[in-house]
């Protein structure tokens, strides 16, 4: 019996045993593929979550798959993309470099890295990933190339650089944007023989090119390179004589040596080439009318006077370009020709209604033109296509008011006052026109209480004060009047037309004295307003210097004032009321 038991004990330790190995080595077979699979799933898992933008989620995926798999560098090129589109450069860059070591003989993650240290201003890196791809992968992308050239320029490898441009050139054939790189290379390696050569090489591979010799005169004069660019401009004349664009280009080179007759002479010239982009046209216009509506500078008077026709000769082809009348009713407004740019802006706003410039240049020529039964009329016509515009209804209402129509004026300015957002200066206009609107209809109480809640809300409002201390001067009240508008030049004392009014206030109270001085301070800022300097010669009169105010009122006549009443003083050296 005890042999049996021994027997069935030894067969059941070998059956046990044999069990054991085989579990083993079903173990060792079975976890590499089972990590495989693993692996595998999880990186399409990745790159699943990836696509449907869950970026946290597919990062952890893929740092699972490089625990599975350290060596994965398509793992590693994953984060990379993922922390970029996080916004983390570092990152980014971190992941690309461990991808592409990990495998070199991919062209994408060397491509990826290349760009990758571009961005990050590591120039000489890139240009060395981007000529191993080149050396080692014969790329033919010239997309490429073109990288490269720019990160050699960057990293100032200047030789390199020319060496692949003309390797491009040997693709596309010569171009003026190949030429005129090579050529500053050229010249910041000292080598300005073979600068110019490039340049002439240019030239005569294309000997009839207007084109190619138009962007060499815009790089010229770019670059100041005058001489070059005179040069340029007279070859492209040759070429085409009536090239407008050559005669622009001259033009600037006259400006620039402030030869203004000339420069004007080219620019006519220019303008009546139809083939000159508009575009420049209307930005040379707006550069000039700038300029001469400078008054510090010497030459304005003398831009302001020859752009007048270079407006005039252009509208005879532009006359039903909204833009170009745009520009031209700002530069008439600006020149105090306030009808002749009512015109404009008008037609402007009739060929492209949809333009709120035109409109907001319209409505401002009526108000500051006093045609308040215009600004009425147009600013209704804008109300219906900007209806949620607080400054369409602003300077509606002023024209509603100015023109008598007191209960429209209100209406609209209550409207047009709760489209007003966070801007406590715009609502205080629109409280202090509710107060005039009040007090030209008779109900002056009404109007104070806006003119007070006008001034709660910008205490600071230097022309809350002036526009109620004219109210107060029509009637009569100058001690309330003084009051306001001292408060008005407290705020802004360099404001000629407020001390214009203060000075006007005093008189009226007989404080000449006062009144000369306030003027004196007033012409010193602005002596080119011939109102002031009319109310200047008043107090000099008052003040018993006859032969001064004389002078000051003939001064007024000159700088446009033609009042009959001005005349009479000038005559009769006496002041007359008007």
């Amino acid at each position: 019996m005890s042999r049996i038991f021994n027997i069935s004990f030894i067969l059941f330790l070998l059956v046990f045993s044999s069990c054991k190995n085989k579990e083993k080595a079903v173990v060792n077979k079975h976890n590499p593929m089972s990590d495989a699979l693993i692996f595998k799933n999880k990186f399409h898992e990745a790159n699943s979550e990836k696509m449907i933008g869950h970026y946290d989620k597919a990062i952890a995926l893929f740092n699972e798959c490089i625990v599975l798999k350290p060596n994965s560098a398509a793992s590693y090129f994953g984060l990379s993309e993922l922390y970029l589109k996080q916004k983390n450069q570092d990152k980014g860059l971190t992941f690309a470099q461990k991808s592409y070591d990990l495998n070199k003989t991919n062209k994408w993650y060397l491509i990826h890295l290349a760009d990758l240290y571009h961005a990050v201003g590591n120039y000489h890196q890139s240009s060395n990933l981007y000529e191993v791809l080149f050396a080692d992968f014969n790329e033919t992308n010239i997309e490429y190339r073109y990288k490269l050239v720019e990160a050699l320029i960057y990293s100032n490898q200047n030789a390199k650089a020319i060496q692949q441009l003309n390797k491009i050139e040997l693709e596309t054939g010569k171009t003026p944007e190949l030429s005129l790189t090579k050529h500053d290379l050229f010249n910041a390696l000292g080598k300005k023989d073979l600068a110019n050569q490039e340049i002439e090489s240019l030239l005569k591979e294309y000997p009839t090119d207007e084109s190619i010799r138009l962007q060499l005169l815009d790089y010229y004069l770019q670059t100041n390179q005058v001489e070059k660019a005179t040069n340029v401009a007279q070859d492209i004349l040759k070429i085409n004589p009536n090239s407008g664009d050559a005669f622009l280009g001259l033009a600037d080179i006259e400006i620039r040596s402030n030869h203004i007759d000339k420069s004007f002479d080219y620019l006519e010239k220019g303008f009546q080439d139809q083939t000159v982009d508009i575009k420049r046209k209307m930005s040379l216009l707006n550069g000039l009318t700038t300029y001469a509506l400078d008054k510090k500078d010497p030459n304005s008077i003398l831009i302001n006077t020859r752009l007048a026709a270079l407006y005039q000769n252009m509208e005879l082809n532009e006359s039903d370009n909204a833009n170009f009348l745009m520009l031209y009713g700002t530069y008439l407004n600006m020149n105090d020709k306030t009808i002749e740019a009512r015109e404009k802006f008008a037609k402007s706003c009739q060929l492209n209604p949809s333009d709120y410039r035109a409109w907001d240049g319209l409505l401002n020529v009526d108000y500051s033109a006093n045609l308040f039964d215009s600004l009425f009329i147009d600013g209704q016509k804008a109300i219906e296509l900007y209806p949620t515009q607080p400054m369409v209804y602003l300077l509606t209402g002023i024209g509603g008011y100015e023109s008598k129509h007191y209960e429209a004026a209100e209406e609209l300015l209550i409207l047009g006052q709760d489209f007003v957002v966070n801007d406590k200066e715009l609502s205080s206009e629109f409280e202090y026109h509710l107060g005039k609107t009040y007090w030209k209809s008779g109900q002056k109480d009404e109007g104070e209480k806006y003119f007070s809640k006008a001034l709660v809300t910008n205490p600071n409002s230097a022309k809350i004060y002036y526009g109620y201390s004219v109210l107060l001067f029509e009637d009569k009240k100058y001690d309330l009047a003084l009051i306001q508008c001292q408060k008005a030049v407290e705020i802004e004392p360099k404001n000629a037309l407020y001390l214009d009014h203060y000075a006007l206030v005093l008189m009226k109270q007989k404080q000449y004295v006062e009144a000369e001085k306030t003027l004196e301070k007033a012409v010193v800022i602005d002596y080119t307003n011939a109102l002031i300097l009319e109310h200047y010669g008043d107090a000099l009169f008052f003040n018993g210097k006859i032969d001064n105010a004389v002078e000051m009122w003939k001064e007024s006549q000159k700088q446009g004032n033609t009042s009959t009443v001005l005349l009479k003083k000038i005559r009769d050296k006496k002041y007359y009321d008007a």
